[in-house]
C-alpha cells in the first residue's frame, strides 16, 4: 500500500469544482499557464502535445472557482505505454501540475492530484510516472507518490573523434516496431514507444529541432539516438543533449555514441539522463561520462496492481520521455 502523508486543507472545498478540461476551456487553460508557471504556452504546442499524441489525448484535470469561474489549478496526465517487468501496460506521464499562487500551501495541489489520479485509475492506468521540480516534490509525496529513484545528468566534455558517422533520418520507419521489444527486453520499467510515438515526439513537435540517427546491420535496425542542442542561459554554455537512446548490444551503442560526439562538436558539454548503475550508465562511463546533478523520479502505483517495478538499475527513462526536453 502507498504511504500518504498528512497535509492541511485550508481552502473552502465547497467553493472549488474539480473536473476534466473541455474544449471551451482552452483559452482559460492557456492563460492559466502564464499565471501558474510564469511561461507562455503556444496554441500550436498545446495542440501537438495535448491532442495529437498517438497513445491518447492528454487529460488535464482542473480546479475552477465556482464564483469567479477562474482556473486556479491544473494536473496533466498524458497516456503512455509502459514496459513493466514482463508486460506492456497502460500508464501515464504526469505533466504541467500547479496551482494559482493564492492557493499554494492550502492543500489544493494535493486534492486536485488525488482527484486526477483516481480518475485515470478508473480508466485503466496501472501506474503514473513523473519528474517533478523540487518545489512540487513534497506535495506529490503527500498523496502517495513513491520517490522511486533519482535521475542523474551524466555528462562529458571529452569527445571521441571518429569518421564513422551516420546520416540523420527524417522519420522513424515502421520496421522500428519489430525492434522495440528487443530494446526493452532487459528493462524492468521503460516507456514503450513505437514508430508512431517516436515520430510524433521527435519529428512533429513544433518548437524544437531534433536530429535522429539509426544504428543498422544490413536491413536490421539495432538502435537509435536522438540529439538536441541547448543553450543554458544560466551558465551561458552550449550543451548537447542525448534526448533518447536505445540499442541492443555494445556494438550498436558504440556506433550511436560516436554520432552523439560528432553532433556535440563545438558544445561545452554532452549530457543525458541515467539511473545510477544502470546498463546505460555503465556504457556511458566507458566514454568518460560522470554523474552530476539529479532530479527525483517518482511513481504512483494504482491500487489495481501489486507495487512491483523491479530494480532501478534495470529502468530507463530518457530526457525525451519527459515533456520538457
Amino acid at each position: 500500500m502507498r504511504e500518504r502523508l498528512s497535509y492541511p486543507v485550508l481552502f473552502d472545498r465547497q467553493s472549488i469544482v474539480f473536473r476534466l478540461v473541455s474544449e471551451p476551456d482552452e483559452e482559460m487553460l492557456l492563460g492559466a499557464f502564464q499565471v501558474i508557471f510564469g511561461r507562455t504556452l503556444t496554441r500550436k504546442w498545446h495542440s501537438w502535445f495535448s491532442q495529437e499524441c498517438p497513445t491518447g489525448k492528454c487529460r488535464y484535470y482542473i480546479a475552477v472557482e465556482k464564483d469567479t469561474g477562474e482556473l486556479v489549478g491544473m494536473y496533466g496526465l498524458l497516456p503512455i505505454k509502459v514496459k513493466l517487468l514482463d508486460q506492456i501496460v497502460n500508464g501515464s506521464l504526469c505533466v504541467n501540475v500547479g496551482v494559482h499562487p493564492k492557493y499554494q500551501g492550502t492543500g489544493l495541489f494535493q486534492e486536485l492530484g488525488r482527484f486526477a489520479l483516481e480518475d485515470v485509475r478508473m480508466l485503466g492506468s496501472q501506474l503514473t510516472v513523473g519528474v517533478p521540480n523540487r518545489k512540487a516534490f513534497k506535495g506529490h509525496l503527500r498523496i502517495g507518490w513513491w520517490h522511486a529513484a533519482n535521475l542523474y545528468f551524466a555528462s562529458t566534455s571529452n569527445y571521441v573523434e571518429t569518421s564513422k558517422i551516420a546520416s540523420p533520418i527524417d522519420a522513424f520507419p515502421s520496421e522500428m516496431d519489430f525492434m522495440i521489444p528487443n530494446f526493452c527486453k532487459d528493462k524492468d520499467l521503460a516507456v514503450y514507444k513505437d514508430h508512431r510515438f517516436l515520430n510524433w515526439r521527435f519529428f512533429e513537435r513544433p518548437d524544437v529541432k531534433y536530429e535522429c540517427y539509426l544504428s543498422t546491420a544490413g536491413s536490421n535496425i539495432k538502435g537509435y539516438v536522438v540529439m538536441k542542442l541547448f543553450h543554458d542561459t544560466i551558465t551561458n554554455k552550449k550543451k548537447a543533449h542525448i534526448v533518447d537512446m536505445h540499442y541492443i548490444d555494445r556494438e550498436s551503442f558504440d556506433n550511436l555514441i560516436v554520432n552523439a560526439f560528432r553532433f556535440a562538436r563545438g558544445c561545452d558539454e554532452l549530457n543525458t539522463w541515467v539511473f545510477e548503475d544502470s546498463h546505460y550508465h555503465k556504457e556511458l562511463a566507458r566514454y568518460g561520462f560522470q554523474l552530476k546533478e539529479s532530479s527525483p523520479f517518482i511513481v504512483y502505483i494504482h491500487e489495481t496492481m501489486k507495487p512491483q517495478c523491479g530494480r532501478a538499475e534495470n529502468w530507463f527513462f530518457s530526457l525525451g520521455d519527459n515533456d520538457v526536453f
